[in-house]
């Protein structure tokens, strides 16, 4: 790609994207015409030089951690030299199943045409693992500096498994080969294409992704760039994937240690994901309306009053019933009472005292 992305580490930010700058110290020019350079390799990189020959220089103690020394030196001309130690750990790292000594750091002593010693030390504060079970996520650092436009928001179908197959095979394997897939058919760089996430939807598993557009930025003018010209955009990007897609499905393969599982990205599943949503369907309305409501509140009012004027009428009927009733029973216990045989016979003696009974009850 021949471009350099400068991010704020702390806060992933994007600082700038420019061409890869020929005067930083892990670039060196081939060719200087026309301005080819290449990156460094690691060994030209910390040893200036690719052939030298190491000699054990014995043990050295660095922050009461003691280490191996190897030392060579390199002379750049009769008057020019730098000497070169690497200090290694005694003990070997294990990392899976390799196992050896761990490089510490290495010290360069400088000596210029005028006699001049300087000193640097590179100190290694991290290592790669460069197995093939170590998952890539290169873009994933330099998705703030991507610019998405309309052509940039993705989907495609992944045929013949689901979800859980691919959180068994792991997602970060089934992403960073899916990536290397559609980064070669869309002809764009790696880069480029971040931001994915899957679902399951209904029978197939439906991959989301981005693919950032071309920066505008003029590219350095490295030995084994891919695209002389500009970058592709990221419409005519699109426009490759989907006329494979068009034609046939695109497998890829994801590593599980030194196993390949195929997948294949189903044909013509590809799509593009829209900026602007058309209108939500009106929602069916399932329950009673507001005309039915008021009928049934109208009817269960009328309900409510008959049902209180019976039991006024009920309430009212048996309260004129009782006082009937009683005027009844008085006007005949008068009546007894006057009787000139009532006082002499036993059974208006016995009606009287029920008549008693009863009114007492009643009152």
């Amino acid at each position: 790609m021949s471009l350099q992305y400068l991010l704020d580490g702390e806060n992933n930010i994007c600082s700038s994207v420019s061409a890869i700058d020929e005067n930083f110290g892990d670039v060196e020019t081939l060719n200087a015409s026309m301005k080819e350079i290449d990156l460094k390799k690691p060994a030209q990189l910390f040893w200036n030089s690719i052939d030298s020959v190491f000699y054990y220089a014995g043990k050295r103690i660095v922050d009461d951690i003691p280490l191996d020394v190897y030392v060579t030196k390199v002379n750049s001309s009769s008057a020019t030299s730098t000497i070169i130690e690497m200090l290694y750990t005694t003990e070997n790292w294990i990392v899976e199943t390799a196992m050896s000594p761990f490089l510490h750091s290495i010290i360069q002593y400088h000596k210029d045409e005028s006699g001049k010693k300087t000193k640097t030390i590179i100190r290694l504060h991290s290592f790669k693992n460069s197995s093939g079970s170590e998952i890539q996520q290169t873009s994933l650092f330099i998705y703030p500096c991507l610019k998405l436009v309309e052509d940039s928001y993705l989907y495609v179908n992944i045929k013949n498994t689901t979800l859980k197959d691919l959180e068994n095979l792991g997602i970060g394997r089934v992403r960073e080969g899916l990536r290397e897939a559609v980064a070669h058919v869309a002809n764009v760089s790696l880069l480029r294409i971040a931001n994915f996430f899957f679902k399951q939807i209904q029978e197939n598993v439906v991959a989301f992704f981005v693919i950032g557009e071309a920066s505008g930025v003029k590219p350095a003018n490295t030995w084994n760039r891919s695209n002389v010209g500009n970058e592709t955009s990221a419409e005519s990007a699109v426009k490759l994937l989907n006329e494979t897609l068009k034609e046939k499905d695109i497998t890829f393969s994801v590593f599980v240690g030194q196993r390949p599982v195929m997948l294949s990205l189903s044909k013509a599943s590809l799509g593009i994901i829209p900026t602007t949503w058309g209108p939500l369907p009106v929602p069916s309305f399932r329950g009673y309306t507001g005309g039915s409501m008021f009928v049934l509140g109208f009817f269960m009012l009328l309900l409510g009053a008959a049902i209180g004027v019976g039991i006024v009428y009920f309430i009212w009927k048996r309260q004129r019933f009782t006082g009937l009733a009683y005027q009844i029973f008085t006007l005949f216990r008068a009546r007894l009472n006057s009787h000139p045989q009532c006082d002499f016979n036993p059974t208006c003696n016995v009606i009287l005292r029920s008549i008693r009974v009863f009114s007492v009850e009643s009152s």
